[in-house]
């Protein structure tokens, strides 16, 4: 797949936690709770971008197994795919006018407000967007991980991290994760015939796994 410049790729879609934890990134797979708590446990005011997780990985990472370090243990958060398709237009429509403004206009596009048109667009490759990009392509397969956890337990897994990676956190820091996805553009329902558009283009997420097993096709 052809990315943009300013795209996070499997290459460099990595935080490296102390004690050697890997945790993999996906968007709308709790990204931005897990690059805050990543920020938190450096005590730095930035997210590290993407062209310091690059370096990170060159300089790090196992050449045979890029992006992970040699022998660390490993991590990803996977999510129902039409709920993270729902979560990716949701972040699309609050965010576009922000982008313009910073002038990124090309790093989002423009979505219709009918959500058939949305998904025709997709479909036929008019609409192309790393937010739909599919978990698969980002992460490879949940046998890759050593823990695979759903974003529901997000929470958990910041507690798991700051006792394994000793992180020494506060409660409060550790209190960051808040799933605000709804589909305010298109109202909050998906039609039984566009929730079956949205499994057939997720196809191949949904046979390697990355769902709870009652969702899976």
């Amino acid at each position: 797949m052809t990315t943009k410049n300013y795209e996070m790729t499997p290459a460099d879609n990595v935080l490296y936690f102390p004690n050697n934890i890997d945790v993999r990134m996906c968007p709308k797979n709790g990204m931005s709770t897990l690059k805050e708590l990543h920020r938190l446990q450096r005590g730095v005011g930035e997210y590290i971008g993407r062209v310091d997780r690059l370096n990170k990985v060159r300089k790090e990472g196992d050449q045979f197994d890029i992006p992970f370090r040699k022998g660390s243990y490993r991590i990803a958060v996977r999510r129902d795919p039409v709920d993270r398709f729902k979560s990716a237009c949701e972040y699309i429509v609050a965010n576009h006018a922000r982008y313009i403004k910073e002038g990124r206009v090309d790093e989002l596009p423009s979505l219709d407000a009918e959500l058939n048109v949305v998904l025709d667009k997709i479909e036929d490759g008019t609409i192309k967007n790393n937010h739909f990009y599919t978990q698969s392509w980002y992460l490879g397969k949940p046998s890759d991980y050593d823990m695979v956890v759903h974003i529901d337990e997000l929470t958990q897994l910041m507690v798991f991290l700051d006792e394994a990676a000793e992180l020494n956190l506060s409660p409060d820091q550790l209190n960051i994760w808040d799933n605000k996805t709804t589909l305010k553009m298109y109202g909050d329902s998906v039609t039984v015939m566009q929730r079956r558009r949205i499994k057939k283009l997720y196809r191949r997420d949904y046979e390697n796994g990355w769902c709870k097993l009652e969702d899976r096709i």
